[in-house]
């Protein structure tokens, strides 16, 4: 309270001081350091007045066009096309086939490439889909639902189009060879982390005709925002969950590191494209939010036929089928209704600029991608979510300069979505805006046509001047405190960036003279990969084989009893580097570098001599993650409850701290009711024992048993059957898979076809195989450390390095 009473001129001053002190840093630094000052809300008027004075050019923003996407998209993109439903992309006459049943390529009305018939199959990198039925319109392309044929998992395909009026023989060529070498990410480092944003599992481009095809998972058939709001406007808790869901996905990849199918890296990439059309909302509790209610509603069209009038100017408009109205028993509704905030409802972010735009008409012409644009599209669509519409009762888009179109809305959201817009200060970037939203006060609602009338009006008793004297002479002892604090202080080491890949490992040089001690958890994954005799050839341990292509690497392995141990290890200084699974945020001082991958299996019994009764069949194969909670928390003590035969229950859990971790955190979450009663008859084994009790208590003493190990110990081994995972939104997935590629099953011998299974590199890699986790190097992130991690790890990381723990049962980066 006291820093409250201090003279704003007093105030002022010391502010203007700390500005000046960082006029020697850049813009957005400088901004961020500013801002840190108005984490107290009384003195953001003084930050903004300050920040007007010193730094002229970043206070006045450029006028800014309203953007393209509040305007229907329909029957803009193709319109040399005279097709009867304005749009071709979403019209259902376009069929494959004549009425008589006889194959054509395009429309006979328009001429336009037709959809893909039903049961067409494509051929990828990845194998290959068998189209099921057509979904709709979703941005420059028409979308269907299919099946990856061999493992019969469920896939989004989106069909791109490059038809001749538009786009001549060596521009359609072109435009292929730029899709196969944009149409992806992943992270430079090899981690794998969810930062939603729909990506593509298979880029095809067809060599026969014009045209290209997406694969993604089913999360790309999840409703659009305008689609989900058309019931509308949402809640002003409701547009700021949306609007950090979408900056924190802005702020990684505005962020991070990506390498491109290409090959090439890049630091840093915009979306291009935000837009009420490219935000996709999905529930993992909800699953008809996803693929199956939009394949209902679009069967519904294309048998009912498009209204051109269906819906009106004022509602939120797109040209897709995937967009139209559902019934409000399908989706959560707008209006003030907060069961949005109360499921399991996220954002996700689809049709990436990078790819998006290559499949422009050529007459279209768009702002280019830009982190800047990103923030300006994604104020927009938080306006016209706040007011439910996109145009006025005339028909002209809504003007957020109008105070009129705002209706009403809470002040300090609206002026952060017009910073967003930059009709006010911009923010610097997405991470900066993030955290000024985190920062907001309670959300209040009032009419924005009283905006002026916003001030103090109750009196309130004089303070006696020597008392101001005295709060004036603390508060600025406090605040010239407060602002020391946040003087700069000297970065840590940034990431390295990521070097070319080596081919053996005697070919990494630099590596620092010494001893050096690094760590990892006892029992874990590494000490096994690492001192397990055999595992790459006969009497040979990944250690030796180490250790002779670089007889002057000195390192002295010294496991500790945990991962939490094993990081504060490094931080301390006790230990150069750690080897550990990548499954919580690091540290700040800490950074890590991915060598491979593994995963966590869950086991029951594979008997051959009474398969016919055996778990995996009776449990076809498969657990969901909430069966899983269920046996380990004791809600479930017999597999009766589950369909099978009447069998008790025995737990099993590995020695193994980092798979406990890993069990712990992705599966044994907290329950609501707290029970965790049948975790005191869990029964620790190690891997190996722990597979030999689960066949021994099935065949021996009619009791089925399960228990967990890693990915990497279970493939190899015939005595336990791996179950395939399923979460609340997805189908199972298995992670072990035969040369050629097929999943495994219950029917499969595992002991019969011992050697030809093995993990499904790209399941793993991917994140799809939802226990999937990486095994990284993690290191300090300070220049005065050796820097022996970096380099451990970019040995592990060469061809060679790869092939061994590939050989070792670690599934490697690529």
């Amino acid at each position: 309270m006291a820093l409250k009473q201090v003279p704003r001129t007093a105030v002022k001053a010391c502010v203007k001081r700390y500005g000046t002190f960082l006029m020697r840093y850049p813009p957005e630094e400088r901004q961020e350091r500013m801002q840190l000052l108005a984490r107290w809300q009384w003195m953001q008027p003084v930050v903004d007045e300050v920040q007007r004075e010193l730094y002229p050019p970043a206070a006045i923003a450029p006028t800014q066009s309203l953007p393209a996407f509040p305007s229907p998209i329909g029957g803009l993109t193709y319109q040399r096309y005279a097709c009867k439903q304005g749009d071709p992309l979403s019209c259902n006459l376009c069929q494959p086939t004549t009425p008589e049943g006889t194959p054509i390529q395009t429309c006979p009305g328009c001429d336009f490439p037709t959809l893909l018939p039903d049961k067409a199959e494509l051929r990828g990198q990845r194998g290959g889909y068998q189209i099921e039925r057509w979904l709709g319109r979703q941005g420059n392309g028409r979308l269907y639902t299919a099946i990856q044929l061999g493992s019969n998992q469920p896939v989004v395909v989106k069909e791109y189009l490059l038809p001749q009026p538009y786009f001549n023989a060596a521009a359609s060529q072109q435009q292929k060879t730029a899709f196969k070498n944009l149409a992806g990410l992943s992270l430079a480092d090899g981690r794998v982390q969810d930062f939603r944003l729909v990506q593509a599992l298979d880029a095809i481009a067809d060599d026969l005709q014009a045209r290209c095809y997406l694969i993604l998972d089913e999360r790309g058939a999840y409703p659009t925002l305008s689609r989900y709001f058309s019931h509308g406007a949402l809640t002003h808790a409701e547009v700021r969950w949306v609007l950090n869901q979408v900056l924190q996905t802005l702020e990684f990849l505005h962020g991070q590191k990506f390498r491109l199918p290409s090959g090439q890296t890049q630091t840093g990439i915009a979306h291009g494209n935000i837009s009420l059309h490219s935000l996709l909302i999905g529930s993992e509790n909800e699953p008809d939010v996803s693929l199956q209610s939009a394949t209902l509603q679009s069967n519904g069209i294309q048998s009912n036929g498009i209204q051109s009038n269906e819906i009106q100017n004022n509602s939120l408009q797109n040209g897709s089928l995937l967009d139209r109205p559902l019934s409000s028993s399908t989706l959560p509704q707008g209006h003030g209704s907060s069961r949005l905030l109360d499921a399991a409802y996220f954002i996700y972010l689809c049709d990436l600029a990078l790819w998006e735009r290559l499949f422009d008409p050529i007459m279209l012409t768009a702002p280019p991608a830009s982190p800047t644009q990103d923030l300006i599209d994604l104020g927009y669509v938080a306006f016209y979510l706040l007011a439910g519409r996109t145009r006025t009762e005339t028909g002209q888009p809504l003007d957020p300069r109008n105070r009129e179109h705002w209706q009403t809305a809470d002040p300090f959201l609206k002026s952060f979505i017009l910073r967003l817009m930059g009709i006010d200060v911009p923010f610097e970037s997405a991470e900066v805006a993030r955290r000024e939203l985190a920062r907001s006060p309670q959300l209040t609602i009032m009419p924005l046509f009283n905006d002026s009338a916003i001030a103090e009006t109750t009196s309130k008793p004089k303070t006696p001047l020597w008392l101001i004297g005295l709060l004036s002479l603390l508060g600025i002892g406090i605040l010239a405190w407060v602002i020391w604090l946040l003087l700069p202080k000297p970065d840590p080491t940034p990431d390295i960036a990521v070097a070319p890949q080596l081919a053996n490992l005697k070919d990494v040089g630099g590596i620092p003279a010494g001893k050096f001690t690094y760590t990892a958890a006892t029992g874990g994954i590494w000490g096994y990969v690492l001192q397990q005799p055999d595992l790459i050839q006969k009497g040979q341990t990944l250690e030796q084989r180490l250790q002779a292509a670089q007889p002057n690497l000195q390192l002295d392995y010294q496991p500790v009893a945990s991962l939490e141990a094993a990081i504060a290890q490094v931080q301390s200084g006790k230990a150069a580097f750690a080897v550990v699974p990548l499954i919580e945020p690091l540290p700040d001082d800490l950074k890590a570098t991915a060598i491979a991958h593994d995963g966590l299996v869950f086991v029951v019994a594979f008997s051959y001599s009474n398969r016919d009764n055996s778990l995996p069949k009776q449990l076809q194969g498969k657990i969901s993650l909430e069966q899983l909670q269920q046996l380990y928390s004791g809600k479930i003590t017999n597999w009766q409850e589950l369909g099978a035969s009447v069998l008790p229950v025995n737990l099993y859990q590995p020695a193994n701290p980092e798979s406990i971790s890993v069990f712990h955190q992705r599966i044994l979450k907290p329950t609501a009711d707290g029970s965790s009663s049948r975790q005191a008859l869990v029964k620790t084994l190690p891997d190996f024992e722990l597979f030999r009790t689960i066949i021994r208590d099935f065949e021996s003493r009619q009791i089925g048993g399960i228990g967990f190990s890693s990915l990497s110990k279970v493939v190899g081994q015939c005595s336990v059957y791996p179950l395939a995972v399923q979460t609340a939104a997805n189908t199972a997935v298995q992670a072990v898979v035969l040369d050629d590629n097929r999943a495994i099953d219950p029917a499969t011998d595992l002991c019969d076809k011992k050697g030809s299974y093995r993990p499904s590199v790209e399941l793993i890699t991917s994140g799809r195989y939802p226990l999937a986790y990486p095994i990284a190097i993690v290191s300090p992130r300070r220049n005065d450390r050796p820097a022996i991690g970096e380099k451990f790890a970019e040995m592990l990381k060469t061809r060679e390095g790869q092939t061994l723990l590939h050989q070792t049962g670690l599934v490697p980066l690529n």
